[in-house]
C-alpha cells in the first residue's frame, strides 16, 4: 500500500495521518486501479495476438 500511495504522489506522513475509513477507501480504490490495469493489459494481449 506504501509503494503505492507514493506512486501515486503522496507522502508517507499524509498517508499515517488518514483514519482507518480513509485507509479501506484507499485500499478499495487500489483494487480497483488494479483490475482496470489487468482488463487493459488483456485487451492489448487480444489486440497483438494473432488469431
Amino acid at each position: 500500500m506504501l509503494h503505492y500511495y507514493i506512486q501515486r504522489g503522496h507522502s508517507i506522513k499524509e498517508l499515517l495521518q488518514l483514519d482507518e475509513y480513509e485507509k479501506l477507501f484507499y485500499i478499495a480504490s487500489m483494487d480497483k486501479a488494479i483490475s482496470e490495469e489487468e482488463g487493459l493489459i488483456e485487451n492489448i494481449k487480444r489486440m497483438i495476438s494473432p488469431s
